[in-house]
């Protein structure tokens, strides 16, 4: 058996590259392996990666064949990624009989994301003819030299420019190459006289088209090979391989840059974005806490200077009513023991009507300020939506400890802010236990009557006509019912810590604004950290930059 020689290696071309094997049985037909991958003009005949080995000096290199990008590229994106992101050179292959569009350039360009050399194989299509009368149509040899000479100045130059435009130094030339014509020169076992190609099928006629080759060429193996120009490839491969040490060094830190500017680039539109989006988001946290300090401030005004008052004089003006019944009824002929008689009786009522003032008031003060708490909740919720976007941006992954320690230090995203604004009513609706606030009402408006009945009333002038008489009742009364509710706030206010309750409510207030202060500080966690990578990405390029040729 022939030993495959690194020189004499053929990658052949028909939208996909195929590794001539060598090594069949000498009789076995079956043992033919070459032409296995070539594809029969069905899209995406290739979908997979397949790596073969080549060895030159002992040393060993892989050749990956992938799927075209010409077809349902979708379906193998992500195999196409990850073996070019392997690679040091990549031979992208197009047909002499289609031109490159701008847009497959740009495809090339998505998965040339490290800076990886790119040369365009273009595949002269110029299949043997079975019958040749040389008088009349020449040597295929000068047809082959026709039709390089029209490529060169066709095709080659649109790829070339098209290429280079989109991909700028990456890409360094575009060859020629007879792929078909290669093939059948190397899928030959010279040792056996066979080839090793597979027996030809309904849809591949590649042993068919080789003998044609051979007759074209008169069996000069040799002269087939060279015309076809696959040697041009050879010789690429093999001036890597040369200095191949340096050149994967040099390569894998291109690599490395280009990584770190895609990284860099990732990280700074992050910051730019997280920046813009925090900025919304601090200005929610910011009216929240302002509803909740106007909430707090209303509470406490409520509780301090009108709550006690309101409760207590709606109830003695309710009762001066029923006093002004009374002097009506009895025509204003009232004695001390009338006024005395009626406080007693309406005692416990007004105690149990100043205490459900008391009550009722509370309630709603906190009502209010619940309700001030949930607008602003509502208000905060409607930017909720915008989290999307934040939420979805991914750190670009790197193999880097220190990278990486910085980017989980960031350990919240745009949906834990989501979630934590949700807790913000949630902490504004506990702690509210609203009982009977002021027990011992009764005793502080008996004690208030008692030191009243001690002065005792003036009577009623019997000799007055009836009209004043009324009035002049009316007048006392009004006064009695004003000392005696002036005493009882008096009292209120100094037997009763309302700032226990006040107390209550600024604690609250003083948990929504710290939870506040806290979310805020997260973004400038996040914007300090962002900037904390950028730095260091900036670094890591420069110090890559000024490596010595050759080292890493």
């Amino acid at each position: 058996m022939k030993k495959f020689q690194f020189e004499n290696y053929i990658e052949t071309f028909g939208n996909v590259c195929n590794k001539v094997k060598k090594g069949i049985e000498a009789k076995a037909y079956e043992g033919a392996v070459d032409g296995g991958i070539i594809g029969t003009g069905r899209s995406d005949y290739t979908q997979d990666v397949t790596g073969y080995s080549l060895y030159k000096d002992g040393k060993q290199f892989v050749l990956y064949d992938v799927p075209g990008i010409e077809g349902n590229e979708s379906a193998y994106e992500e195999i196409i990624h990850k073996a070019v992101n392997k690679a040091h050179i990549v031979f992208y292959v197009n047909s002499n009989t289609k031109k490159v569009e701008p847009k497959t350039a740009e495809k090339i360009k998505k998965y040339l994301r490290n800076d990886t050399d790119v040369y365009s194989v273009i595949n002269v299509h110029l299949p043997p003819k079975a019958k040749r009368v040389a008088e009349i149509d020449g040597t295929y040899q000068e047809e082959l030299k026709a039709a390089y000479e029209k490529d060169e100045k066709s095709i080659k130059p649109q790829t070339e420019e098209t290429l280079k435009n989109v991909l700028g130094k990456n890409f360094k030339s575009g060859i020629l190459v007879n792929g078909l014509q290669a093939f059948s020169a190397n899928a030959f076992d010279n040792e056996i006289n066979t080839s090793t190609i597979i027996p030809d099928t309904e849809d591949k006629n590649l042993r068919s088209n080789q003998k044609k080759f051979f007759a074209e060429y008169s069996d000069d193996i040799d002269a087939m090979y060279k015309d076809s120009n696959i040697k041009s490839i050879t010789e690429i491969i093999n001036s890597h391989t040369e200095n191949f040490q340096e050149f994967i060094i040099e390569s894998n830190k291109k690599k490395l840059i280009a990584r770190l500017n895609d990284s860099y680039e990732k990280i700074s539109n992050l910051k730019n974005d997280s920046i813009k989006m925090g900025g919304k988001f601090i200005d929610a946290y910011k009216e929240i806490k302002n509803f909740v300090s106007k909430a707090e401030s209303d509470f406490v005004s409520y509780i301090k200077r009108g709550y006690i008052d309101n409760a207590v004089q709606e109830v003695m003006n309710s009762e001066l009513e029923k006093m002004y019944d009374l002097i009506e009824d009895s025509e204003g002929k009232l004695s001390g023991d009338d006024y005395e008689n009626f406080f007693e009786s309406r005692k416990d009522e007004m105690e149990d009507a100043i205490q459900n003032n008391l009550k009722e008031g509370y309630e709603n003060a906190v009502q209010g300020f619940k309700s001030a708490i949930e607008e602003a909740q509502n208000r905060f919720g409607k930017d909720i939506a915008n989290l999307a976007k934040f939420a979805a941006v991914q750190f670009p992954a790197m193999q880097d400890m220190d990278f990486n320690k910085i980017a989980l230090e960031m350990n919240f995203t745009g949906k834990d802010f989501a979630s934590a604004a949700l807790k913000v009513g949630s902490l504004a609706f506990s702690g509210f236990a609203v009982g009977s606030l002021f027990p011992g009402i009764g005793n502080i408006i008996g004690a208030v009557i008692g030191g009243l009945i001690g002065v005792g009333f003036v009577i009623a002038d019997f000799f007055m006509g009836k009209e004043k008489r009324i009035a002049k009742a009316k007048a006392k009364a009004k006064e009695i019912f004003d000392d005696v509710a002036m005493d009882v706030i008096d009292k209120l206010e100094k037997d009763f810590q309302f700032e226990e309750y006040v107390e209550n409510i600024k604690k609250i207030s003083s948990n929504i604004q710290a939870f506040c202060d806290a979310e805020i500080s997260k973004f400038d966690l996040l914007e300090k950290n962002l900037n904390k990578l950028v730095k260091y990405i900036s670094t890591k390029q420069t110090n890559i930059m000024e490596l010595k040729n050759g080292t890493l």
